[in-house]
């Protein structure tokens, strides 16, 4: 049985890799939970250009998968 694993995104720069990090454990089958703090949440929207609810970052995170 895989173990689900736990990303936070703080107000350190690097959200794409947080993003793609949760794509890629999507694809494995692996449960993940996302925790944001204030700052994530601003890092994310100034970094990946959208506002971080649960549809846009299912949406964004299932795109990176498409990626390389």
């Amino acid at each position: 049985m895989k173990k689900p694993v736990i990303v936070a995104i703080t107000g350190a720069s690097g959200a794409i890799y947080g993003a793609r990090i949760i794509g890629r454990l999507f694809e494995a089958g692996i449960q993940a939970h996302l925790i944001l703090s204030d700052n994530g949440k601003k890092l994310v929207e100034h970094e990946l250009g959208f506002v971080p609810d649960v549809e846009n970052i299912i949406e964004y995170c299932s795109k990176t998968l498409k990626t390389p």
